[in-house]
Parts: C-alpha cells; structure tokens; sequence
C-alpha cells in the first residue's frame, strides 16, 4: 500500500500489472469517473499479499489523440475526487500512510489547478479553482503537517495560503532550475521512443 500511495515504483494504472483473478473478485471499476483505477487500485492492493516488480520495458503503451489525458476538462478532477476517497481508505486502515496521502492529494491539487489556469475558458467562473482553494484552506493544517520533511511542498504550500498565483511563479522557476540541471528531475514514468520495426 505504502509504494501505492508514493505513486513512484507502483502506479494507480490497472494497465501494466498482471493479478490474479482470485484478488479481484467483487472489486469493479467505478461507473461514470474518468481515472476509475484510482478509484479501484487501493482496494486491490489492500488484498495483495505479495508483489514483484520487474524494471523492464514489457508493455508498449500508446497515448491515442482522444484519451482521456490528452486534452483537459473539467472532468479530469475526477483524479482528485478518487484520491480522497482513497484518503479515506488510508485513514481507516492504514494510519501510518495518511501524511503520504495528503502530500499526493496536494500535489495533485496544485497540478490540477495550474492546468484549471492554463485551460482557463474551461474554468471561466473559478468554480473548480476556488474549489481547490477552497479545500487545501480549509485541510492546510494536515497538509503542513504532511510536506513538513518536504522542502518544495512546504514552499508551494506556503506560497499557494498566501496567494495561489504565487505557486505557478515557484513552479515555473522549478522548471528552468530543472532545465539548467541545478535540481534533478522527479522520478516517473519515462517516454521511451520505440521504431515502427517494435511497434
């Protein structure tokens, strides 16, 4: 559950992982959400008793023109909608990792609010900005709480209470220190070229 949560080794994609059927049993895709594995990866791994991960590329992954990640709406908050649930689910049963989960749901919050920007005639009112505003106002203490060992967190915290706008200037300074190579990269998933010959 703990690499679940960090989303670093393990993600929340159904896609790229092989279970055993007994493990999924009476566990569905929620209906209606966009990113429903988020919805649904926690419980599966709740179930999971032992897992390995192997660090080799065995699954090409094609990001088609109409997915879902490919142009925002509105709709992609969903995200957000499925980790706190899943928040829920840590608080229930796994105390040690509620932090982990708040530092997720916050950072996910920030991504979602600087593209609610970027996109921002999809957002024309501020409905779903000020509904982000509104809920790391109002959990600011648990999320201080959380990013307290995290030194880039606890600064966009800091500079998102004072004034949102704030944080995209931090955010874009942290691209250009990442592009001169004076702070590295976060560790993800990585676009590998493949040729037509492996495709």
């Amino acid at each position: 559950m703990y690499e679940l949560v960090k989303n670093e080794r393990v993600k929340n994609f159904a896609w790229g992982k092989l279970y055993k059927s007994s493990i999924l049993q009476g566990i569905p895709f929620k209906k209606g959400v966009l990113f429903e594995d988020v919805f649904w990866a926690h419980q599966v791994m709740d179930r999971v008793k032992k897992f390995v991960l192997i660090n080799q590329p065995l699954y090409f992954y094609l990001q088609r023109s109409d997915s879902i990640v490919a142009s925002y709406t509105p709709r992609n908050l969903d995200i957000l909608k499925g980790l706190k649930e899943r928040h829920n689910f840590i608080e229930e049963r796994y105390q040690d990792l509620v932090n982990e989960s708040y530092k997720v749901i916050f950072r996910t919050s920030l991504i979602h609010y600087n593209l609610l920007i970027m996109n921002w005639r999809k957002d024309k009112r501020g409905t779903y900005r000020k509904e982000i505003r509104d809920y790391i106002r109002k959990n600011s203490t648990k999320f201080k709480k959380a990013v307290d060992h995290d030194k880039f967190l606890k600064t966009q915290l800091t500079m998102f209470l004072v004034h949102p706008l704030l944080n995209i200037v931090f955010s874009a300074v942290k691209k250009v220190l990442r592009q001169l190579e004076i702070i590295s990269e976060p560790s993800g998933l990585q676009t590998v070229p493949i040729t037509q010959k492996e495709f």
